[in-house]
């Protein structure tokens, strides 16, 4: 009987901690998938815009601009540790960059009218590249770190429960 109590005791904490690590990880991952998929969206708003002038397409830039603020907020309220908070700053500031230097100017010449710079496309361009890349490494770092905790999780289940040492619960 005692030893099915300390199991148990033994097996809720771990479960505990095994919740709370993977539940931080798997809300981080989804988090940057969303920022992500609004990042996606803003480049295919502006883009469809330049391409074809049409007013609507910006709607879809519009709104991912707009979504883009609480959505970031949620990864900075989520992120735990120096690594996670350093990759949302520098996400933070490649957007504000992209959004001052390329893809506001574009839709500004493009909405009076003057042609598309090449040089500010591949700048808009390579600045999209590092956003995504951040994002993909935080999403990629979350979804490791949920795997490694399950994986540490399962290892640590005893398989002769009885013979745990009083220090295992």
């Amino acid at each position: 009987g005692a030893a099915l109590v300390r199991v148990t005791r033994y097996h809720e904490e771990l479960e505990d901690q095994f919740d709370q690590l993977v539940r931080h990880d798997l809300r981080l991952a989804d988090q940057a998938e969303v920022l992500l998929r609004l990042t996606v969206d803003l480049e295919t708003g502006k883009r469809g815009f330049l391409l074809t002038g049409s007013p609507v397409l910006l709607e879809t830039y519009t709104r991912a601009r707009r979504e883009l603020v609480p959505a970031v907020a949620a990864v900075r309220a989520t992120a735990e540790d120096a690594e996670e908070r350093h990759a949302i700053d520098e996400f933070e500031a490649l957007l504000a960059q992209w959004v001052s230097s390329v893809s506001e100017p574009q839709i500004h010449d493009r909405s009076l009218g003057h042609a598309i710079d090449a040089q500010r496309v591949e700048d808009g361009r390579v600045l999209i590249d590092e956003l995504r890349g951040i994002l993909t490494r935080l999403r990629d770092k979350a979804v490791t770190a949920a795997e490694l905790v399950k994986r540490f999780a399962i290892e640590r289940v005893p398989t002769q429960p009885w013979r745990l040492a009083p220090t295992d619960v």
